[in-house]
C-alpha cells in the first residue's frame, strides 16, 4: 500500500510524505517515515534551545510582526550596549526578515572576545605567509603538469606570454625614454641599495638631470 500523505502527531495536519523525515529503509525497499513532520520538529528543537540558553521562545509569526514594527519605526535597541540605533547598524536574517539582537559594533567586539578563547584558530602573519607560499607552489606545479599534457593550454600560454613580453618591453622603453620616477628608483636601488622610502624628489630630479646631460653629450659625440 503506497500512501501519498500522512498525519502529523503534533499539529494533527495531513501532509505529504516528503514533509516527514525518513526513519529507516527496510530490506524490501519500503521507507518508513517519522511520526512528526519536519516543521514541528524544528519548532521543538528551537524551544529546547531557548530553554537551555534561558531565553523566551517567540513563534515565527510573532517575530515577523515585531520586525514589521521595527521597520515602521526604523530603530532598534541593541541587547548588548542597550543603545537605540537605526536598523542599518544591525545585520539582517533573510529567512525570517528579522534583525540581529546585537548591533554591528557589538558583534565585532563579541567576535574578538570569543576569538581569544580559541587559540587554535588564531592565525599569525607567518602562518598566513606560509599558507600563501604553499598555495602558490601547488598552483605552479598544477600549471606545469597541465602545460606538459594539454596542447591547447600550451599554445594559449605561449601566445599570452609573447604578448605580455612585448607589452612589458614597450613599457620599459617608455619608462627609460621619459625618465619616470619608477625607472630612476630602480636605478638607485640597484646601484646604491637605497630603500624606496628614502627616495626624495630632490634626489630623483638630480639623477634625472645627470642622465639627460649624459644622453645629450653622447648624442653630440655621435654627430661629431
Amino acid at each position: 500500500m503506497n500512501l501519498t500523505s500522512k498525519k502529523c502527531k503534533i499539529c494533527d495536519v495531513e501532509k505529504p510524505l516528503n514533509k516527514f523525515g525518513i526513519s529507516r529503509i527496510k530490506k524490501d525497499g519500503t521507507v518508513s517515515r517519522k511520526p512528526i513532520c519536519m516543521s514541528c520538529k524544528g519548532k521543538i528543537y528551537v524551544k529546547i534551545r531557548c530553554l537551555r540558553e534561558g531565553r523566551e521562545y517567540i513563534p515565527l509569526t510573532e517575530r515577523r510582526a515585531r520586525v514589521d514594527v521595527q521597520i515602521k519605526s526604523g530603530t532598534k535597541q541593541c541587547s548588548r550596549c542597550k543603545i537605540l540605533k537605526p536598523l542599518d547598524n544591525f545585520y539582517r536574517d533573510k529567512r525570517c526578515r528579522a534583525f540581529g539582537s546585537y548591533c554591528k559594533a557589538c558583534c565585532l567586539i563579541y567576535g574578538k572576545e570569543n576569538y581569544k578563547h580559541k587559540p587554535h584558530k588564531i592565525i599569525t602573519e607567518e602562518m598566513r605567509l606560509q599558507r600563501k607560499l604553499k598555495q602558490r607552489q601547488q598552483t605552479r606545479e598544477r600549471n606545469k603538469e597541465r602545460y606538459k599534457n594539454d596542447k591547447e593550454y600550451r599554445n594559449k600560454y605561449i601566445i599570452a606570454r609573447s604578448v605580455y613580453n612585448t607589452t612589458v618591453r614597450k613599457r620599459r622603453e617608455r619608462y627609460r625614454r621619459e625618465l619616470t620616477d619608477q625607472y630612476l628608483k630602480n636605478i638607485l636601488q640597484k646601484i646604491y641599495s637605497i630603500r624606496w622610502s628614502e627616495f626624495t624628489p630632490e634626489i630623483l630630479q638630480e639623477l634625472r638631470t645627470v642622465i639627460s646631460t649624459r644622453r645629450l653629450l653622447r648624442q653630440l659625440r655621435k654627430e661629431i
